[in-house]
């Protein structure tokens, strides 16, 4: 069984990345990420139990010997990018020569007009998927080996953008971008100049004198990493090689889902995997489904469990403290609700899942304190577990599974999904997780 595909079957944030970072140390020797880019945060526990927060990188790169890729599927800010393998050098990465690029101008327009409207985190990632899919942006492959080119496309974007986009908010976050007060944009200028008068030769000190010195030296780092990844992949699956796929976000935040406008810009579900991978469908020999116990979102957009669980615990914010519960990427507070099974059985379905782990069932007690109780939806409406867990009492590590009360929801969990192979996590720990 050489290919095991990892999908979000929630909003994200259900803990892929630890499961991830299980599967490599067990069993994978490749690890591939398929698609979304440096919003994602994925948090991972090296053996001495420190945290790590991987963005870009695959969450293979604890794993020395591990080939870490990064797909076609995936857009990249050069800049980020080097400065996140940084932390990582002896990882070993691989990355497509046709992945698109963040640039400035993208990141500088996802925070004007997207950021506020749908909540995301204004790293650039829906501009640059946007030009891709116009046949507008540029690729690793023309970073490396066309630069002017990718000069000229910079400057040429960056100068149509300040020359149309008129108002105080955008020149603030021009300004923001840029950094500096050198680089006011105007912000200060003659009475009798017109206000844009400046704007066109601050852009180009700006770019000439710091940003493109700092991408030409990343160019040349990443040259060395570049690949045809669809050949690679395929070559390593021949070679029987074990490969974990792992993508960003969640099916519920897939760009064709019904939550659309309030989505992320690529496909984390199945589809994805195959159109940026190479591999094809009969390729995955295992399709593995992440459950949080309780859902969490963050950006705008329906949630549907969010306003009962606000009913029925005391103190929400506390809870989400309690939890952890905030953006790896941004720090933003995560929105919580009841687990949706309606939704996971749909999720489940489309993705062909044949395993599902859940994750964060022993963080429970801290949602219900001393109430004792937890709700599900199911069939548009909410199954109650009461005489659930009690804090005080609760048992932790491999113990816990053994509960009745916990015995008793994988049961009910196992009917109401469909799938059987149900797998817990019940620690942060890279094997407190019972396959």
């Amino acid at each position: 069984m050489p290919a095991k595909l990892v999908i979000g079957l929630q909003w994200g944030d259900e803990g892929k990345g630890k499961v991830v970072d299980n599967l490599v140390h067990d069993w994978a020797d490749v690890c591939v990420r398929y698609q979304g880019g440096p919003n994602a945060g994925h948090t991972i526990y090296d053996a001495d139990g420190n945290k790590h927060v991987t963005h870009s990188l695959p969450s293979g790169v604890l794993k020395k010997n591990c080939i870490n890729i990064i797909a076609k599927g995936c857009v990249v800010n050069p800049i980020s990018l080097y400065d996140e393998m940084k932390q990582y050098p002896e990882a070993h990465l691989q990355i497509s020569d046709q992945c698109p690029l963040i640039l400035p101008h993208h990141i500088i327009w996802d925070r004007f007009k997207y950021q506020g409207k749908i909540g995301t985190t204004a790293k650039g990632i829906g501009p640059a998927y946007s030009e891709y899919i116009a046949r507008d942006n540029k690729t690793l492959f023309d970073l490396c080996y066309n630069f002017d080119e990718v000069r000229e496309y910079i400057m040429t974007k960056l100068l149509k953008m300040s020359a149309f986009e008129a108002g105080e908010h955008f020149d603030g976050i021009f300004d923001e971008y840029l950094n500096t007060d050198k680089f006011y944009l105007c912000s200060i200028k003659p009475e009798s100049m017109q206000p844009k008068a400046f704007m066109p030769r601050k852009i180009e000190e700006f770019l000439n004198n710091e940003y493109f010195v700092k991408l030409k030296a990343v160019a040349n780092v990443l040259k060395r990493m570049l690949i045809n990844s669809d050949q690679k992949i395929q070559e390593l699956y021949h070679e029987q090689k074990n490969i974990i796929l792992e993508g960003a976000q969640g099916w519920g935040l897939d760009v064709w889902g019904r939550s659309y406008p309030n989505v992320t810009s690529s496909s984390p579900n199945i589809g994805g995997v195959l159109t940026t991978t190479g591999l094809n469908h009969k390729q995955i020999d295992e399709v593995i489904g992440i459950v949080k116990i309780y859902k969490s979102k963050v950006g705008e957009g329906l949630h549907s469990t969010e306003s009962h669980m606000t009913d029925h615990v005391y103190d929400i914010d506390e809870i989400r403290q309690n939890l952890g519960e905030f953006g790896a990427t941004t720090g933003r507070p995560r929105r919580l609700g009841w687990l949706n099974l309606d939704e996971i059985k749909a999720a489940c379905q489309v993705n062909g899942i044949d395993r599902i782990v859940i994750t964060r069932l022993d963080s429970m007690p801290k949602i219900i304190n001393n109430q004792h109780t937890f709700y599900v939806l199911h069939d548009q409406g909410y199954l109650q577990y009461q005489n659930w867990l009690d804090p005080k009492t609760f048992n932790t590590g491999a113990e816990f599974l053994q509960q009745e009360e916990i015995q008793f929801f994988l049961k009910e969990f196992k009917e109401l999904t469909g799938v059987q192979n149900v797998s817990v996590s019940y620690g942060p720990g890279r094997y407190e997780l019972q396959w």
